[in-house]
């Protein structure tokens, strides 16, 4: 379909390899099947939902790989030069190659079009410019490559050699109308007129005349077949310098004359207009047919496995380490306590906590220098080795806050120890490694993981006050001073926000680099957030509209370490949840456990830690800490309660030790011993609503209103190749009927006055459901299906039956 802007979307199927030379911007997108692609003389595949972008002037080929079928948007030059107010990016998208970017944002739109052209034909062309457009905005927002152009000086020498191309295609689509001199371009370009000739051939595979004649060409065509303007007027228009060299042209490029062109055009126009929608319709009944958009209100996903498979290794690397709270959290029994359970339940070797250097583990009056006390600090580690736990301490400051959202602040206590000099801080840090060496032993402390974090948000706090004050000097000094008291523990940092500090970053790990002090783990922050900004004024953070913004923000980090040339650095996820509000009733839903089930699948195998945010509720406790569930980021309620997310750690935890398939519904695992694993979800994604405005989130309202839709997940199971036998499939299941918190409180109508009997109740009523049931092997296979529920999680565990 074709609109008066210049923007095109079609369907098409590559059944031989053809070759093309793009005047236009296309973006190419595998609905079904594959192809095999040939660029810039590299050839690789583009696979189902693959993207790639051809800029103007690219000489590509496609060749069938397999039965395919491909979506085309176009972009007229005109349209681009109106949109990007005449600037000349390159755009660089392609799936098959970019493993950093995420393109599922790309990927909606697309079907957002293709389901307005099979269920809304009747739409006015408004709508496909519409999405059209919002395509267009995407690429340019996530894909342009950024480039500093130096006006007025003679930059020709070093610029890319893509973006002299760019320029020189930008200069043809603007000047294709009058004469266009190559010798005048390369003066502007300070290069000369053979080095852009034999750049533009490199990059176009024909030469710049020849190029040039073929712009002129396609949009004389244009304006024969829908205008009636003269041949003379074509050919001036057009940039031919009379109409007999327009003739001598046009008959050598298509082997027949202006006027029989548009003869011919004019007597099929009807008829091959008609057939190129019959094609289209034909296409979208057979997406249709495929099923490839859902037409009923369930979603299907197949789960298809060979027991003759044995898989990939899958290491656990989120039950390592438990974020607990502060040092001084860690005092109380109620803490403890919740951190022996999680320990004994889940398997947590590591505790982090932050602010040991808090006003209220009285260490220092960060005055005095020499005179500091380690009791409260002892009374921490003495219980956490008791009980065979190592710590993983944050020495940073980070503020006492609880939020309802980003800028509803509920409590704001800054609690770190305000060190007058660097002389006293450095003099305490010093005093405590050695106190802590003295007391532990260095065997013991090798164990330990030491991070210093910086406080992204607060920049203009620091460890210390010192006008020349600079985060590198706290972390270098930390990292040598560590790095040569106990040698085998573990230092590095800094806890960032990837979209906030990614300039800062890439310069602080260079500079790790440069003075010899590379930390042992990266470490960042990994929450569903990207920046905004209402004006030059307001900044902060909002829920992303991408489904996969967790696993772009690790493709960011990890380039940030292949820039500071430490791509080999171990990379910590120090904090992971779906929000950072802590009275937000998401934390206590079965929406936070699919999500962490879907997001630790993602991620889990290009990260080596990933720490959840938190244990325990009682981290968060304020005088309105009064409800059973109050919407705080522990996995345990104040009451010793297990939330939703609790059993998506228990069930990731059940997981087999080889990975035989990930997708965003399910994870499917295999054991030592030949049992399988299947670990489902079926998470569903913000509203749109939900993440324009604040978060402000309570459920005991109408949970689907914050959600994109409540489909149920349609789960077809199949494994082959079995012996024959009798096999067992137990199910473990947690939604929002029954089992999880809120399901059941909301069956005690969300009271707030519950006795102690009725918290037991939910206690043990907040329990995943298990079935189980027998099935005889058929040729070799089992199958069987299950439905999901928005947000249900199901473990499935299957192994065969021993009488």
């Amino acid at each position: 379909m074709e609109t008066n802007l210049g923007l095109s979307f079609s369907l098409d199927r590559i059944t031989e390899k053809q070759n093309f030379l793009c005047t236009d911007l296309e973006v190419w997108f595998v609905l079904e099947g594959s192809i095999r692609v040939c660029l810039n003389q590299a050839e690789f595949d583009l696979d189902k939902e693959d993207i790639i972008l051809f800029n103007p002037g690219s000489s590509y080929s496609f060749d069938r790989k397999e039965e395919n079928i491909i979506c085309c948007a176009r972009f007229s030059t005109n349209i681009l030069h109106q949109v990007l107010k005449g600037a000349a990016p390159i755009l660089n998208c392609n799936s098959a190659l970019d493993i950093n970017s995420s393109y599922q944002e790309l990927r909606n739109i697309f079907y957002e079009l293709l389901e307005l052209h099979v269920r809304h034909q009747k739409q006015s062309v408004c709508m496909t410019d519409s999405l059209m457009l919002k395509l267009l905005d995407c690429l340019i927002r996530q894909f342009e490559t950024r480039q500093q152009e130096v006006k007025g000086e003679k930059n020709g020498a070093g610029e890319d050699e893509a973006i002299r191309f760019q320029k020189m295609i930008r200069y043809i689509n603007l000047n294709y109308q009058s004469d266009i001199n190559l010798s005048v371009l390369a003066g502007e370009m300070y290069v000369s007129a053979s080095t852009l000739s034999r750049l533009f051939h490199k990059y176009a595979g024909v030469y710049f005349a020849d190029y040039v004649t073929q712009v002129r060409l396609r949009h004389a065509c244009e304006d024969l077949a829908f205008t009636k303007k003269n041949l003379t007027r074509i050919a001036v228009d057009n940039g031919f310098s009379s109409s007999s060299a327009f003739n001598r042209v046009f008959k050598k490029a298509y082997d027949t004359t202006p006027s029989a062109y548009r003869l011919e055009r004019e007597a099929q126009d009807v008829d091959h207009k008609a057939q190129k929608e019959q094609e289209q319709q034909l296409l979208l009944q057979e997406v249709l047919d495929k099923q490839l958009l859902q037409t009923d209100e369930t979603d299907r996903c197949s789960v298809m496995l060979s027991a003759d498979y044995e898989g990939k290794k899958w290491d656990k690397n989120w039950n390592i380490t438990i974020n607990i709270g502060t040092m001084f959290d860690l005092t109380l029994a109620n803490v403890q306590n919740h951190v022996l359970y999680l320990q004994e339940h889940l398997s947590y070797g590591y505790v982090r906590v932050w602010n040991v250097f808090s006003k209220r583990m009285m260490i220092s009056d960060g005055q005095t220098k020499g005179t500091y006390n380690f009791m409260l600090v002892d009374q921490v580690l003495d219980f956490l080795l008791k009980n065979y736990l190592c710590p993983f301490l944050d020495l940073g400051r980070k503020p006492n806050v609880i939020k309802r959202v980003d800028t509803n602040v509920v409590r704001y206590e800054e609690e770190y120890i305000e060190f007058q000099s660097r002389e006293i801080w450095e003099d305490c840090l010093t005093k405590l490694i050695r106190h802590l060496t003295d007391r532990y032993g260095i065997d013991e402390m090798s164990k330990w993981i030491f991070e210093i974090t910086r406080d992204g948000i607060h920049t203009d706090i620091g460890y210390y006050q010192d006008p020349e004050y600079d985060f590198f000097d706290v972390y270098s000094f930390a990292y040598r001073l560590i790095r040569k008291k106990v040698p085998g523990a573990r230092v590095g940092g800094v806890s960032a926000i990837i979209y906030n500090d990614m300039e800062y970053l890439s310069t602080f790990y260079q500079r790790c680099v440069d003075e010899n002090c590379i930390p042992d783990f990266v470490s960042m922050f990994t929450y569903p957030y990207i920046p905004f900004e209402t004006d030059a004024e307001t900044k902060g953070m909002r829920i992303s509209p991408d489904k996969h913004v967790e696993a772009e923000q690790v493709g960011m980090m990890k380039s940030v370490m292949r820039h500071a040339g430490i791509p080999d650095c171990k990379l910590y996820i120090s904090e992971f949840n779906n929000s950072v509000s802590n009275r937000n009733l998401l934390n206590d839903s079965c929406f936070r456990s699919a999500y962490y089930c879907r997001k630790t699948g993602e991620i889990a195998q290009d990260v080596d830690m990933i720490c959840y945010m938190a244990g325990s509720d009682w981290i968060n406790s304020y005088i309105d800490f009064n409800l059973p569930a109050n919407g705080s980021v522990g996995m345990l309620t104040k009451d010793s309660i297990c939330k939703p997310v609790y059993w998506s750690v228990q069930f990731l935890n059940m997981l087999g030790s080889r990975l035989l398939e990930r997708t965003d519904y399910y994870i499917a695992t295999k054991n030592s011993k030949g049992d399988y694993y299947i670990l489902c979800n079926n998470m569903k994604w913000y509203h749109r609503k939900y993440y324009l405005k604040p978060e402000n989130i309570d459920l005991r309202t109408d949970p689907d209103q914050y959600f994109e839709d409540a489909v149920p997940l349609d789960l077809n199971i199949q494994i082959s190749d079995l012996e024959d036998g009798e096999y067992v499939v137990k199910t473990r299941r947690m939604n929002r009927s029954e089992g999880s918190l809120l399901a059941e409180w909301s069956k005690l109508d969300f009271a707030t006055d519950l006795t102690r009997q009725d918290i037991k109740y939910l206690m043990t009523a907040s329990f995943p459901r298990l079935t189980m049931q027998k099935q005889k092997t058929d040729q070799g296979k089992i199958s069987f299906s299950i439905e999901l529920e928005a947000h249900e999680m199901c473990m499935i565990h299957i192994y065969r039956f021993e009488d």
